[in-house]
């Protein structure tokens, strides 16, 4: 049984999207995800899980602390997903092909059929267009498949200070059995299913 990630998939999917002058680093993001390297976290990512727990406590009713520049979005995004399930682990197992797959993933929050991912960015969104950012991603895809009782997929992307949403419906999206199938054949094609196998089989 081979274990797979929209993480991973995400990786995969910009090492051959990239722009021509970040291939490279999104190449070797993708081999090192692949082969299951360890990383430093960036301020980026580290950011992101404080905006998250603020977000988590504020829901919960629960003492939380957070840098001023985070909380007036942090309580947004509380007040939408208070009362949900916050990071609640999913499993689903399926074939590619002859090829026994888990898909293993843990959503932010769940809420009453709504999936909800929680983003925090730390340009203000004056500086950039938000709109349609994850339109190409394949994580709403792998949660519907998840979860198919659910019937939305929310980003709840905040600047700290305000709130930006980007709605997905099952209808709209790519079958995550495709998504994954594309995958593994791409790895097969390149000679990298060996080195999948190896690291993401799941015990």
């Amino acid at each position: 049984m081979l274990k797979i990630t929209q993480s991973l998939i995400s990786s995969w999917d910009r090492a051959f999207s990239a722009r021509d002058e970040v291939r490279e680093e999104c190449w070797k993001d993708f081999l090192d995800t692949l082969h299951r390297v360890p990383r430093p976290e960036t301020d980026a990512q580290r950011d992101g899980k404080i905006f998250e727990a603020g977000v988590y406590a504020m829901a919960d009713g629960k003492p939380y602390s957070l840098p001023p520049k985070m909380e007036q979005g942090a309580r947004k995004v509380a007040e939408i997903v208070k009362g949900g399930s916050f990071q609640l682990p999913l499993y689903r197992a399926f074939k590619v092909g002859e090829h026994d797959v888990t898909l293993v993933g843990v959503p932010d929050v769940v809420k009453a059929g709504v999936i909800y991912d929680v983003k925090y960015r730390t340009k203000g969104f004056g500086t950039g267009d938000v709109a349609g950012k994850w339109l190409g991603a394949s994580q709403h895809s792998a949660y519907f498949f998840l979860m198919p009782e659910a019937y939305e997929f929310n980003y709840l992307c905040s600047d700290g200070a305000d709130l930006y949403t980007e709605r997905y419906l099952p209808r709209s999206v790519m079958p995550f059995e495709q998504i994954a199938a594309e995958f593994i054949g791409s790895l097969i094609s390149i000679g990298l299913f060996e080195d999948y196998k190896r690291y993401w089989r799941l015990l």
